[in-house]
């Protein structure tokens, strides 16, 4: 994840067949419900597994992220030697999926566990050591019968006995450290929406919306909820969740997050003095409007200082009135350190691959016009007299290495080269406009995507 925690984990793969497996990963499950027999030291999981629960199974297999095995093998509780984990549904009951762990024992395998999960099939198998015990604790996330509601399980082994340590509804969910203890916690992002039937119409009309985030910790014996915050309650999808210093002292979750198709918010996450915060949600308008942006930019490290960078987008002048797929943006890059302050104004050109990083005071003063199939931008001052684009400026233009090469671009200089194309500028020289930049302010200020 874009900052966000993977652990250093293996799952092996039977289509690999010269690699030992005890299941692979398919691209339709479906043509293949029963994984090729394991061999090597993972032979006989299929036999146990068969010995305790029968052989009228299904096999079932994640549906997203690393883990699209039905069965997964790896050193959960750190004793060297690989479990197993098998997820399947009897075939007299396809509406329960049951997960089936396996141990060998005294040089057998043998199933330990096996418990029906919540939900109609298996949305993604992660691990995680969040008990700070040098073991893993398995997460897995289910699907419920609504496409965005999902259902996280967590258990842990020990001892050959495996427990139950949480079961959470969650939309999304991250892996993070917000508190700056050794053990990492668990952030579950949740979108609510409460409902009730109109009897008079037979219909059922939607009363509230609410999103949240709750910071859980595990501890001997169970868990304990840190904190629970709202978000902005017309958030519709979450797109990332990204951890980042807030301060020298304070960790962050950054989440940007859809309001609809387009529209996008980023909340921030923290927790400081034992107590859990959503910075940019305004409980007063019941929203989050410090963040809003009427495209899909996302937030990142855009200085790569080690901090995360939220967008703010800024009509260019004259596109003010522009419909959304035809609007030009500058984009004001800004941090929160208790503060939210500007960090950089720039072209933030996603299309073509590139940003440069420009003086604050041409956001309202330059205008570009764009030329999308020769991927040429041109910078002129805005004329405010008759609203139109006035003293040219320079021009960025993407050429092919190939174009480059073998044709002449009067006035261009090439900025960067790279991966076939080259970026390139070309200067008014006889411009004499107070925002005209020079050759080596744009090159010293230009970069790749």
């Amino acid at each position: 994840m874009r900052f966000k925690h993977k652990a250093i984990i293996s799952v092996i793969v039977c289509m690999m067949l010269t690699l030992t497996s005890c299941s692979g990963i398919f691209a339709d499950p479906k043509t293949l419900m029963k994984p090729p027999k394991a061999v090597g030291s993972l032979s006989g999981i299929e036999d146990a597994l068969y010995s305790a629960v029968g052989t009228d199974i299904e096999f079932v297999y994640p549906s997203s992220g690393e883990f699209r095995a039905s069965c997964i093998s790896k050193d959960i509780d750190g004793d060297k030697t690989d479990e197993a984990i098998v997820f399947y549904n009897l075939t007299s009951n396809y509406s329960a999926v049951h997960i089936n762990f396996l141990k060998k024992i005294d040089g057998q395998w043998r199933s330990i566990y096996d418990m029906p999960i919540p939900g109609i099939g298996v949305e993604r198998v992660e691990f995680w050591d969040i008990a700070g015990d040098s073991a893993f604790e398995i997460f897995v996330g289910s699907n419920m019968y609504n496409a965005r509601e999902k259902q996280l399980s967590v258990y842990s082994l020990d001892n050959n006995t495996v427990t139950l340590r949480t079961q959470e509804p969650y939309t999304a969910y991250s892996v993070c450290n917000l508190t700056g203890n050794e053990k990492p916690q668990l952030l579950l992002l949740s979108i609510n929406t409460t409902t009730k039937n109109d009897f008079e119409t037979d219909t059922a009309q939607t009363v509230q919306k609410s999103a949240t985030a709750k910071l859980i910790s595990l501890i001997e014996g169970g868990t304990v909820v840190m904190g629970t915050v709202d978000m902005d309650p017309n958030i519709t999808e979450f797109a990332s969740i990204t951890q980042s210093k807030v301060s020298a002292h304070l960790n962050g979750a950054y989440i940007d997050a859809y309001k609809g198709s387009s529209v996008m918010v980023t909340e921030l996450i923290y927790y400081n003095q034992n107590k859990l915060y959503s910075a940019f949600y305004n409980s007063v308008l019941g929203e989050t409007d410090l963040t809003y942006r009427e495209a899909p930019v996302s937030s990142r490290d855009i200085d790569l200082d080690g901090r995360i960078e939220i967008p703010q987008l800024y009509a260019v002048p004259g596109y003010e009135l522009s419909d959304a797929q035809n609007k030009i943006y500058y984009t004001v890059w800004k941090r929160f350190d208790g503060t939210y302050n500007t960090v950089m104004t720039s072209v933030f050109n996603v299309s073509d691959g590139y940003l440069i990083k420009l003086p604050e005071n041409w956001s309202s003063n330059v205008t570009i016009t764009r030329v999308t199939d020769e991927k040429l931008r041109v910078f002129s001052q805005w004329d405010f007299d008759n609203q139109v684009a006035g003293e040219q400026l320079f021009s960025i233009q993407v050429f092919s290495s190939k174009s480059w090469e073998e044709n002449a671009h009067e006035g261009f200089r090439e900025l960067i080269s790279k991966n076939g194309s080259v970026y390139a500028v070309k200067i008014n020289e006889n411009a004499v406009s107070e925002y005209k930049l020079s050759y080596d302010y744009i090159a010293e200020n230009f970069k790749l995507l």
